[in-house]
Order: structure tokens, then C-alpha cells, then sequence
């Protein structure tokens, strides 16, 4: 059995070590004096723990260093980096997914923060961005953006909409507080080719309804506004008749749905639509039938979980059977509350 130090077994990736701190002004304290066996599943972690004197990985430091061989994910959560630390913090060329969860990510000077040209993949969780100013950095090569829990301000949206990449295939920004004049700023930029889109908790209402249902992409095939209960009938009525025929995932639980908008999505039925999510809404029996009349035989799932029966229609509960005798056999469906 040899020995090596930490960077050592790093560089030769014997250790799955992706971490070298380099402190405010200081050396490294463990490459110089730290020794490790090199051993394939050495308890690095473990031996962090039991040598506090050697080993700090503390986030709130100058400038950061990863050092590894041919990592393509880093992930850096709960740490509280600072916009200043982020742009500090260098990371392979080689990473295509980075993940950042509770950073503080709104002031200070961007100009020199640069992504990896490779990064494909970023997830942003919690995170304060005050004016969107680390948006302007995103690389061209981005495809898929996950920004949530994160509220954005008119600016923030501004930002956002500006550094969007053209050939961006996702983008989640649920729970972002983005309704109204941010979301007005937003949805024009959105790239005519995005795939997938989640705006899922956001209080969105009847006219961010009408401005998503201008300019809804063409290519859309996921789309989830659910648990937006000020869409109400009039917002779905008016989604309902801008769905392209791409889509094939449509999540519209708890959007305040009544009989008019089932109806509505019952006569725009998208034909390629695998997955449906109409969840707690309160309709009557017969739209809730319709709707399983019109669906297109290539569906998949359908959550019709928490539906209840609007109070002017007879009956105490929804009825499931009839449901079953007019799907598919092939349709999993999820249907918890009903009869």
C-alpha cells in the first residue's frame, strides 16, 4: 500500500475527492500535511470529520478550487456563496451539470463571472438574485434551466429573458412569485423550440392566462401551470384554445377548474397528450365524462385525484365507473376522493 497526498490522489482520481479549498490568503493546511492511503474507497468524508485541525471546507472563503478528473456534475447546496465567490470559484471545463442550492447571488460585480462554455444543465434552488445580474453569463450551450423557489422582481425577469438561450429545451420556474408584469417581460423571449415549461405556484390568474396563451411555443410539450387556483375557468378556457398539437403533458391540477374549463379542454384536446392532470378541480359529472370521452386514445395517465362535484349537480360524489367504461384499458388512472 502507497501514500499520497490529497491533490495527488485527486489528479490520479484514485480518491473521489472534488474539493480544494484555498483559503484568504493561506496555503492549503492538508495537501501539505495530510497523508492519505490510496486506497480505491478511502473514507474521505470520514477522515475530514475526525481532522478538523487539517481539513476546513468552509464556504465562506475568497477563492475556491475544484480539483478533479473529467467531472461533469458539481454540486454546491446549502453553502451561502456569494456572487462575489461564485465568480471566484473556477471549475473544470468539463462539467455540464451544476447545481446551486441557498447562494446569495444578487449584489456585487458580475462582469467577470463565466460559466464553463459546456455547462448544459443548471439548477438554481432558493437562491436570492436581486436583479438577475449572474443571468447575463449563462453559456449558449445551456439546455435545460431549473429556477425555483426563487422569487424574481421585474428585473430579475428582464434579466432572465434576455440571457435565455436560443436553444434552451427546459425551463422550470415554479415557485418564483412570476405573474404579472415579470411574467409579461418573460414570455415573449422564450425560445421558439423549449420543450418544457413549468410555472407551476406562482399565482398566476385569468391574464397571465391570456399573455402564456399568446405566446405559448409552438414546439411545447410539457407544459405545468398546476396549483395556480386564480386561473379559474376563464385562464383554462383561454389555455385550452392556444394548446398546440405537440403537447404531450398537460399538468392543470388546482388551477380553480369548474365544469366550463373541463369543457373547454374536453373540445381542444391535444392528440398526442399522454399524461393529463386535471386534479381538484369541481366540475359535474358530465364534463368530468366528456372529458374522458375526448381524450386521444394514445393517452397514458390521467389524475382526476380530489375532483369533486360542483354543488349544483345531483349526486353526492363522482362516480369512477363510468370513467373506465369510456378509457382505454391501457389509461393508469389516478383518481383518489371519487366514488
Amino acid at each position: 500500500m502507497t501514500s499520497m497526498s490529497v491533490d495527488e490522489a485527486s489528479a490520479t482520481g484514485r480518491l473521489h475527492v472534488l474539493d480544494a479549498w484555498v483559503r484568504s490568503g493561506q496555503t492549503l493546511k492538508y495537501t501539505e500535511r495530510a497523508i492519505l492511503d490510496a486506497e480505491d474507497d478511502y473514507p474521505v468524508l470520514d477522515w475530514w470529520r475526525r481532522h478538523p485541525d487539517l481539513v476546513l471546507p468552509q464556504c465562506t472563503v475568497r477563492r475556491r478550487t475544484v480539483v478533479c478528473m473529467n467531472v461533469d456534475t458539481v454540486s454546491l447546496s446549502c453553502c451561502d456563496l456569494t456572487l462575489r465567490e461564485l465568480t471566484a470559484l473556477r471549475l473544470p471545463a468539463t462539467v455540464r451539470k451544476l447545481v446551486l442550492d441557498h447562494h446569495w447571488l444578487g449584489e456585487g460585480d458580475a462582469t467577470e463571472l463565466s460559466f464553463s462554455p459546456s455547462l448544459a444543465e443548471l439548477f438554481m434552488a432558493a437562491a436570492h438574485v436581486g436583479d438577475g445580474r449572474v443571468f447575463r453569463h449563462f453559456p449558449s450551450a445551456l439546455s435545460t434551466l431549473i429556477l425555483t423557489n426563487t422569487p424574481l422582481s421585474l428585473a430579475a425577469s428582464a434579466s432572465l429573458a434576455d440571457a435565455l438561450p436560443g436553444n434552451l429545451y427546459q425551463l422550470d420556474l415554479s415557485t418564483t412569485h412570476l405573474h404579472g408584469a415579470p411574467l409579461a417581460a418573460l414570455l415573449p423571449h422564450l425560445p421558439r423550440d423549449l420543450a418544457t415549461l413549468t410555472l407551476a405556484s406562482n399565482g398566476l390568474d385569468t391574464a397571465d392566462a391570456a399573455l402564456l396563451a399568446l405566446h405559448l411555443p409552438l414546439a411545447i410539450e410539457n407544459l405545468d401551470v398546476s396549483h395556480n387556483p386564480m386561473l379559474g375557468d376563464a385562464g383554462v378556457c383561454l389555455l385550452a384554445a392556444a394548446l398546440p398539437a405537440t403537447l404531450t403533458d398537460l399538468r392543470l391540477g388546482s388551477v380553480g377548474m369548474r365544469s366550463e374549463g373541463m369543457l373547454a379542454l374536453a373540445k381542444h384536446m391535444p392528440p398526442e397528450l399522454g399524461v393529463l392532470d386535471v386534479s381538484g378541480a369541481c366540475v359535474s359529472q358530465a364534463a368530468l365524462e366528456e372529458l374522458a370521452r375526448r381524450v386521444p386514445r394514445g393517452l397514458n395517465k390521467l389524475d382526476v385525484s380530489q375532483c369533486t362535484r360542483e354543488e349544483d349537480d345531483e349526486g353526492a360524489r363522482l362516480q369512477l365507473m363510468p370513467l373506465y367504461a369510456l378509457l382505454s384499458p391501457r389509461v393508469k388512472v389516478r383518481a383518489g376522493g371519487l366514488a
